[in-house]
């Protein structure tokens, strides 16, 4: 059986302020000899984490919540219920050159965007939180998810909403582009659709509008026809055919 041990070496109680959670006589608790080691005390002790202050960091983080007001009211939605919206989740402000891309070309096809930043990996609370907001909306939402290294962020994303979701993690030559294997596959049951340009993501995400908003599919249109006219012209221009 366990034995009582010496108290806690002065920099470690902060750090064990409870009996150990094993099997052991009451008033056990794990603890550290006197003599500890020489870089314990350069380990800074943070004040301990409660539910309360918790709530109180995501409040604060995403005030949407606010009484009186549903989910959704402090989005900025588009004046319009019936209004496309497509939220644009990025992991880190890394990001934000990249998302802006997929703005503009949102933009230019005539659909709102917004640019949130909630990482799966570091604030997986805030990324729920957003995703509950914007599905709360009574516009229809298209989620675009941003993420390199690992990306966590769009399958995430897809599991916890039911729009759609286009996963478009910026390509990065580091590590041979391995990056992108975790946008490659995914669990069964998790169906992002994976799309590496940011202009053909906001296309892919026009198309899904266009289905049932002929302005929107009127400007895909548009789109597609300067994208051959283009080509049309630098061939005479180049070719004279």
């Amino acid at each position: 059986p366990l034995q009582p041990r010496p108290p806690p070496h002065p920099t470690m109680s902060a750090f064990l302020p409870v009996p150990c959670p094993l099997s052991a006589p009451a008033g056990t608790a794990l603890s550290l000899s006197p003599a500890a080691p020489a870089f314990l005390p350069r380990i800074r002790a943070f004040p301990p984490l409660t539910p309360a202050s918790s709530a109180r960091g995501r409040a604060a983080a995403l005030p949407v919540a606010r009484a009186g007001a549903g989910p959704s009211s402090s989005l900025n939605l588009p004046a319009d219920p019936s209004a496309p919206l497509v939220p644009i989740l990025m992991g880190s402000p890394a990001d934000l050159p990249f998302c802006r891309k997929i703005a503009d070309a949102l933009k230019a096809l005539g659909i709102e965007s917004h640019l949130r930043i909630a990482s799966a990996h570091k604030i997986p609370e805030r990324l729920l939180d957003v995703i509950k907001a914007y599905d709360a909306a009574p516009n229809p939402v298209v989620y675009i998810g941003v993420a390199g290294r690992s990306n966590a962020l769009s399958g995430m994303l897809d599991s916890a909403t039911t729009n759609p979701v286009i996963s478009c993690p910026p390509y990065s030559d580091a590590f041979g582009g391995t990056d992108l294997f975790s946008s490659i596959r995914m669990p069964s049951g998790v169906a992002p659709a994976l799309v590496l340009d940011p202009g053909s993501a906001a296309l892919f995400a026009a198309k899904m509008f266009g289905v049932t908003r002929p302005a929107i599919r009127y400007n895909v249109a548009r789109l597609q026809e300067a994208n051959r006219e283009a080509l049309y012209r630098a061939d005479r221009e180049s070719f004279g055919g």
